[in-house]
């Protein structure tokens, strides 16, 4: 009786486990596809290059930066916060993968060492594991450094598009889940920005004609 209820216990947790972290992916997604809506219609209606890349990965932060500086470039100023987000998500990326190049080394190193019947030298593991915690430490401050630079980008929008509703939509992004694409779509009607004339030139890439 014990041993059933022990069991039904351990199915509970796993069966909410498993909802919370479908859950939290749905969330994820639908923030992905909300904020992908509001990039792509405010960077349609502004005729930046290419605005269905803020559909994919990578090409979201392409439109999420150049975007803010579409508008900084009105302005005389070319602060460049597209190539910013860029450069900084990929170096981030690229120490997640040399941290998990070190982790399947490491293990291929200690599994060769214990087919031979040899005790992994603890010097071997101590310094892959400092690599491991160095290259953590980098790609915890690019996240961090790239996040800053989202953070900063999202009020610089608010600002611009919605200056009186700035400070309420910047704290909604941050605060509530899913506010960030539906603040981004409702900026996407502000006039602000948007060409007036039928062939308009782009600061940001190419020239594109009005439909």
């Amino acid at each position: 009786m014990q041993n059933m209820s022990e069991e039904m216990l351990g199915m509970t947790i796993a069966l909410f486990v498993l909802v919370v972290c479908f859950l939290m992916m749905g969330l994820l997604l639908a923030n992905y596809i909300l904020q992908a809506l509001g990039f792509y219609q405010i960077a349609e209606r502004r005729r930046i290059a290419n605005p269905w890349l803020a559909w994919l990965p990578y090409g979201n932060l392409w439109i999420f930066g150049s975007i803010v500086d579409h508008h900084a470039r009105l302005k005389g100023k070319d602060p460049k916060w597209r190539f910013w987000l860029l450069i900084l998500d990929a170096v981030a990326v690229l120490f997640l993968i040399f941290m998990y190049v070190v982790l399947f080394v490491m293990a291929f190193v200690i599994g060769f060492q214990a087919a031979d019947g040899a005790e992994p030298e603890v010097a071997t593991v101590l310094t892959f594991l400092a690599w491991i915690m160095v290259l953590y430490v980098f790609m915890f401050l690019a996240l961090a450094a790239v996040s800053s630079c989202q953070t900063v980008c999202f009020y610089k929008i608010y600002e611009e598009l919605v200056p009186e509703k700035a400070l309420k939509y910047f704290l909604l992004s941050i605060l509530v889940p899913l506010a960030s694409g539906i603040c981004l779509m409702k900026c996407a009607k502000s006039p602000i920005g948007v060409p007036l004339d039928p062939i308009y030139q782009n600061p940001i890439e190419t020239p594109q004609a009005a439909e």
